[in-house]
């Protein structure tokens, strides 16, 4: 985060696009925003031969939807201002899905290339459009039964300072970029 920002934590479904009408709202009880980071977790198991018909726009909805209708408010204001960040979650799935990840998989995929799609378009406005890609969040709906971390995890916090150096003056250079945050890979 650069110096003299602060945080603001906007919530709601994000899914559709009659959602935009929420996000216009909530972007102008903030005021001007600099930058917009996106944190949209979740994952459901199954191959394409068993991923039930809700799951696959379930998982494009929650993972790729959410972005794409939070984006489209932010790049106009972000473009006025002639400077700005958008930060996309994505996850290492996205470059080496597994098997039994396929609608996960795919949608995480999509988010990357939305990133550069972005960073494209919106570079002669001086706005940076980046993606952080972690392995495992260190949370715990991941240590189901062991209590501990699996391996490859990153907590919240960490991931966080990655954003944060996205966001930063040191960050200006990069911009297109799907940042692997692995932890101990």
């Amino acid at each position: 985060m650069r110096a003299g920002r602060s945080v603001g934590l906007l919530g709601g479904d994000l899914t559709d696009p009659s959602s935009g009408a929420g996000v216009r709202e909530a972007f102008d009880r903030v005021g001007e925003v600099a930058a917009l980071v996106d944190v949209v977790c979740g994952f459901q198991a199954g191959t394409m031969a068993t991923t039930l018909a809700q799951a696959y726009p379930q998982s494009f909805a929650t993972k790729l939807d959410s972005v794409w209708w939070s984006r489209h408010e932010a790049v106009s204001r972000l473009s006025r201002r002639q400077d700005g960040a958008l930060v996309n979650g994505a996850s290492s799935a996205a470059l080496n899905g597994g098997a039994g990840s396929a609608a996960h998989t795919v949608s995480k995929a999509a988010a990357v290339r939305l990133t550069e799609v972005l960073a494209g378009e919106l570079a002669p406005h001086r706005v940076r459009v980046n993606a952080v890609l972690p392995a495992v969040l260190d949370i715990r709906p991941n240590r189901v039964g062991t209590g501990k971390s699996p391996p490859r995890t990153v907590p919240p916090d960490g991931i966080a300072k990655v954003i944060a150096v996205l966001d930063s003056a040191d960050g200006w250079p990069i911009s297109g970029a799907a940042a692997p945050v692995y932890g101990w890979a």
